[in-house]
């Protein structure tokens, strides 16, 4: 058998925060937060221990601490939740964009990407 755990995770009070607070419960739910491995931490196998998608378990003390401030983490931790197939829902995106943590999709630049030849191919 495996050893279940406590783990605590720090977002800030905000709107970021509140929409990424929202994401991990979705990633949570479909189970892709947690898996069963060896705890880097304390070296303890077949436990409970994070799936990848990080999460500061310290309010203060920078990146290096697994604390805030981490200039980038949102947009990390974005990209690591999508990687598991958790998106922000539209009501997210848009708290997400006014926040100015992911950009606003734009028609013009949509159009743009869509109609770009395929001419960035390597030539042998």
């Amino acid at each position: 058998g495996y050893r279940g755990g406590s783990r605590t995770g720090y977002l800030p009070d905000t709107p970021t925060g509140r929409a990424i607070a929202q994401m991990f419960i979705r990633c949570f739910e479909h189970g892709h937060m947690f898996t069963v491995g060896s705890s880097v931490t304390t070296g303890a196998e077949n436990t409970t221990v994070w799936n990848g998608v990080h999460v500061k378990t310290k309010p203060v003390g920078g990146s290096a601490n697994f604390g805030y401030p981490d200039d980038g983490y949102f947009k990390r931790v974005l990209e690591e939740l999508a990687g598991k197939h958790i998106l922000p829902t539209q009501e997210e995106r848009d708290v997400l964009t006014a926040q100015g943590v992911i950009e606003q999709a734009t028609s013009a630049s949509a159009s743009t990407s869509a109609s770009t030849p395929a001419t960035n191919a390597v030539n042998p």
